[in-house]
């Protein structure tokens, strides 16, 4: 995944909100999220990246080819 717009972006957390009992996933998504779904709009691999998140069900929150979980 080295061809991907977000390999060595200086905010990789941003891919992978934290969960708070203070706000909702939706909340937080759209908070650390938006830069995230900005990048993946123009990436190379964004197909290649959405179908390695749904092939990997142990990974059950984050972005992946610019979608939500």
């Amino acid at each position: 995944m080295e061809d991907a717009q977000c390999f060595g972006h200086s905010d990789p957390d941003a891919w992978f909100p934290e969960s708070s009992k203070h706000l909702d996933v939706r909340q937080l998504i759209v908070r650390r999220g938006v830069e995230a779904l900005s990048v993946c709009s123009y990436c190379p691999i964004q197909r290649k990246c959405l179908e390695f998140g749904l092939l990997n069900a142990n990974i059950n929150n984050g972005i992946f080819g610019g979608t939500v979980p």
